[in-house]
């Protein structure tokens, strides 16, 4: 009805513009222009509102179809117009007999008509060309593709299946095309498939086939092997279409048992390592103890026979063992080290301020200025462990400080993508680039035992620390020049 009201509308106001009568009293009472054109307004807007009904669908769809409706319709439209408004000139101010004038007309509509079909046909022509090079590359890209990709539709029915498909299971194309797919897939996801199948068309996007035990499909010759299955919807002008994808993962299975059982050896491995290294550990304290108590019972007991050469000597047997006993515990801690970590949510900011609280006396008796940048990043961390990184790197910058200049240590933390990236920087000695990577390594010192204590083992457990979070260190340095040393934390998500 509204389809009437404008067709109706659209002859009174064409009536009124080219002044013929017949057209705008089409009863008793004649229409106005304005009536015309207000009615025409409203039917067209009433029929857009549901636009996919009648002609108002012809015209607003986005198939081919209803873009080359959309087009001849207004070119002959406008050619219609311009054609009867000559041919009413015409008539009116006789320029030919009227015999001519419709002979001339039909000519004309012949002749547009004519280059209008030719337009449309090379426009149509031109998108049939595309659509089939489409599909050609995509039946290309389908049968060069290192998996056995199949195309089926809503029924099942195989369309097309590469030659992986055929390679892998066995079959001649004859033997695939037109049958059901279901021949293809394991029987016990007959079931869960046909649900994926439904909700797959329902609303279509890629779909994995994930189960917690294994997926196997079986060959022609009934023998099984693991598979991942992943439906993809295809688009061919209105209808949809499923991709599957059916990839043989029996090398990636087997790969993954491989290491599986490196990684359970590796685990027996560390665990007797640590072990050996707890074991080694005690029992070497036992022998210096006792070797420690008789230079201690020598030196109570015996002072008289002792002369100032050999006090010397057992003084310096005492300093050996006890800095001994001291890397001895150093080893054990480092072996100790993340065995019984736990993740936990962590406020950075909270963490630092009791670590300089805890090197309270340290930063005092040495001046030190330690400037933290604001709005630490709360993240889930092992913290006992984090908070020694973050207490070694802090005493590293103290105690190797130049004796002229007071340790001044920034610390800051920048968010990255799935990680965060910290700053210890420092006004110290600095470290020559050469050993940037050895400073790292258990027991490798670069300055004298005299002038800084140490046993070369806290910046290994910064190491070991920041490979437990997931990240990497580094240090950015020049001799005397300070340094930076730069570790990531991985963004753990639990």
């Amino acid at each position: 009805m509204l389809h009437v009201v404008s067709l109706i509308s659209s002859i009174v106001i064409i009536g009124h513009l080219l002044e013929i009568p017949e057209f705008y009293r089409m009863s008793f009472v004649p229409m106005a222009i304005y009536s015309a054109i207000g009615l025409f307004l409203l039917s067209v807007s009433s029929s857009l509102v549901n636009r996919n009904i009648g002609l108002t669908g012809l015209f607003t769809g986005k198939l081919i179809g209803n873009i080359m409706a959309r087009r001849l319709f207004i070119q002959m439209a406008l050619v219609i117009i311009a054609l009867g408004y000559l041919r009413l000139l015409s008539h009116r101010r006789a320029w030919m007999s009227p015999e001519l004038g419709i002979a001339s007309i039909t000519v004309a509509f012949l002749v547009v008509s004519l280059l209008l079909v030719w337009s449309t046909s090379k426009k149509l022509n031109a998108i049939h060309q595309k659509s089939k090079l489409a599909e050609q590359n995509f039946r290309t890209a389908v049968a060069a593709a290192p998996y056995a990709l199949l195309i089926a539709d809503r029924d099942d029915k195989i369309l097309m299946a590469n030659n992986e498909t055929r390679k892998l299971y066995g079959y001649k194309k004859w033997e695939l095309l037109g049958q059901n797919i279901k021949m293809l897939i394991p029987e016990k996801l007959h079931e869960d498939y046909s649900v994926k199948k439904a909700n797959f068309f329902a609303s279509p996007s890629a779909t994995k086939f994930d189960f917690d035990d294994e997926l196997f499909s079986k060959k022609k010759d009934n023998s099984e092997f693991p598979v991942e299955i992943i439906l993809t919807p295809v688009r061919v002008n209105a209808d949809t279409f499923m991709l599957l994808t059916i990839i043989d993962i029996t090398s990636r299975k087997h790969h993954e048992e491989i290491i599986k059982r490196q990684v359970i050896q590796l685990q027996q491995k560390n665990e007797e390592l640590e072990q050996f290294n707890y074991i080694s550990s005690h029992d070497l304290q036992e022998p210096l103890r006792t070797v420690s108590n008789y230079i201690s019972l020598l030196q109570e007991d015996y002072p008289e026979n002792l002369n100032e050469e050999m006090k010397l000597h057992l003084s310096t047997m005492s300093s050996s063992i006890e800095r001994m006993s001291r890397v001895i515990r150093s080893l054990l801690d480092f072996g100790k080290l993340g065995r019984n970590k736990k993740l936990v949510l962590t406020n950075c900011s909270s963490l630092l301020e009791s670590v300089i609280t805890d090197l309270g006396s340290l930063i005092k008796n040495k001046h030190a200025l330690i400037s933290i940048e604001p709005n630490f990043p709360e993240f889930y961390a092992y913290e006992t462990e984090l908070r020694q990184l973050f207490q070694n790197l802090i005493n590293n910058a103290i105690k190797f400080s130049r004796d002229d200049t007071p340790p001044h240590i920034k610390i800051s933390c920048k968010r990255k993508k799935g990680f965060y990236k910290f700053e210890v920087a420092d006004n110290g000695i600095g470290i020559n680039p050469a050993n940037s990577e050895k400073i790292f390594h258990i027991f490798h010192r670069l300055n004298s035992d005299e002038k800084y204590e140490g046993h070369g083992i806290g910046l290994a457990n910064c190491k070991k620390i920041v490979e437990m979070h997931g990240g990497q260190i580094w240090v950015e340095s020049e001799p005397g020049k300070g340094s930076t040393f730069k570790f990531t934390i991985l963004k753990f998500k639990t």
